[in-house]
């Protein structure tokens, strides 16, 4: 699913390590902060874009779709980086993802299916 992608996500990490490994102040300790902090600055930034708004109706009215885009792309790279880092495989991460939230839904479906015989 995202094999293209990693692989430049894995190289962009990789000229940057390099370049922060040449400046003489980064390590992979520190590429690892940042892109933990990097994630959850720009996870902030997405939720900003709708606490912007006072409802949902308003967002969907005013949203700045070029904005919300940017900053899902973000939180995309980061997120992808940062499992890259760590040695782990995107694509198993979504389907279990996907897995866990299909488990969850039936198990709401199966709750929701039992009150009604009460």
């Amino acid at each position: 699913m995202f094999d293209k992608i990693i692989e430049q996500v894995q190289a962009k990490l990789e000229r940057n390590l390099t370049l922060d490994r040449n400046a003489n102040y980064s390590t992979d300790d520190q590429m690892l902060v940042n892109l933990f902090l990097g994630l959850v600055l720009e996870a902030s930034e997405v939720a900003n874009e709708f606490h912007k708004c006072k409802t949902v109706e308003q967002y969907l009215q005013t949203r700045n779709i070029a904005n919300t885009e940017e900053e899902m792309g973000d939180v995309f790279f980061y997120w992808l980086a940062l499992s890259i880092k760590l040695g782990l495989d995107p694509n198993k991460i979504v389907k279990r993802n996907i897995e866990k939230l299909d488990e969850r839904y039936l198990k709401m479906l199966e709750k929701l299916s039992g009150s009604d015989n009460i």
